[in-house]
């Protein structure tokens, strides 16, 4: 007997109505898997499906079944959990370096890692707010040509951008190119960054993803490696606020309320040493890069922190005060 049309790629589209119709919640009896076989034009009886199940379970599926009345089956474990699968949605919906457009489409992808139902759940929880994503939908594409630039060990070429009050792109550098050999893409505060080494001025600099514009490779070996190994990257985050500031990190000394030892482990990490005053408060010293940002955070506790080292830190926070306070006059 001439086997029916649709037998070959039968195994796949078990496969796929297991991903994508099963799951412990909604099982399928053997009637109804047969039934949406036929539909799909493959022909198929029961002893040659319990077959395929033992080809997909020796395959590493976990073909799972559940039994009341009937025995039913569904696809069990799967490469991504659902509280895994809600953790990369979230990330997408915060990340602003990634268009709305861009967005939008990987969540559906991301969706498509679970089943119909599961998915149709997840995609309840979802809200993107477009006003917060970069306009820029060369970013993506700008990610790919860092990651084929690192991987190769070439350097990158690109153009570089601010927005100016009409919402144009204003080009940095007098437009010309810029050539660095890039290191490492760090995410922090939200945005996207590339380390890269400046072989003109021999020094690493950073650069919002988001504002490069025609990233291109270019066929030459990257270079400064010993610069880059020289810093530690959970270090270099952690010193940085809003990832720029002076050239230099500054050991500042800090003196803070009890009730600010949380916050300050949050943001420098455990391995900094509380000194505790016995007053109610503690002294902290950390290496910054000292920047607006970092300025900002300071004034949002208040007198809970203050700074008391070095001199020239003072000045900079009062003189920042001074400005604020001529502007509200």
């Amino acid at each position: 007997m001439p086997k029916s049309f649709g037998q070959k790629p039968k195994l796949l589209y078990l496969l796929k109505i297991f991903f994508e119709e099963t799951d412990q919640d909604h099982p399928l009896t053997m009637k109804e898997l047969i039934e949406k076989l036929n539909n799909l034009g493959v022909k198929a009886k029961r002893k040659s499906v319990y077959d395929d199940f033992e080809i997909l379970q020796a395959l590493g599926y976990d073909i799972c079944s559940t039994r009341d009345k009937k025995t039913r089956y569904f696809m069990g474990n799967r490469d991504f959990e659902i509280p895994e699968l809600e953790l990369l949605l979230d990330a997408v919906q915060a990340s602003n370096f990634i268009a709305y457009d861009k967005s939008i489409t990987l969540i559906n992808k991301i969706e498509k890692l679970s089943s119909h139902y599961q998915a149709e759940k997840l995609h309840k929880g979802i809200y993107i707010d477009d006003r917060t994503k970069t306009p820029n939908k060369k970013t993506y594409y700008a990610i790919n040509t860092i990651h084929d630039c690192i991987s190769d060990g070439n350097k990158i070429g690109f153009n570089y951008f601010k927005w100016d009050i009409n919402k144009e792109k204003v080009y940095t550098h007098d437009r010309k190119t810029y050539c660095v050999s890039p290191h490492a893409l760090v995410w922090n505060a939200d945005k996207y960054y590339l380390l890269a080494y400046d072989s003109d001025e021999e020094k690493i600099k950073r650069f919002r993803v988001d504002k490069m514009d025609n990233a291109f490779c270019i066929d030459e070996p990257i270079d400064g490696r010993e610069a880059f190994e020289a810093y530690n990257l959970a270090t270099f985050t952690n010193t940085h606020f809003g990832m720029f500031g002076n050239d230099e990190p500054t050991k500042v000394t800090l003196n803070c309320k009890n009730s600010m030892s949380d916050i300050i482990l949050d943001r420098f990490g455990h391995d900094v040493m509380l000194i505790n005053n016995n007053d109610g408060t503690f002294n902290v010293t950390v290496t910054v890069y000292v920047s607006p940002p970092f300025i900002s955070w300071l004034f949002t506790f208040g007198d809970d922190i203050k700074v008391i080292e070095p001199d020239n830190v003072i000045e900079e926070v009062k003189n920042t005060l001074k400005r604020i306070s001529q502007i509200y006059k």
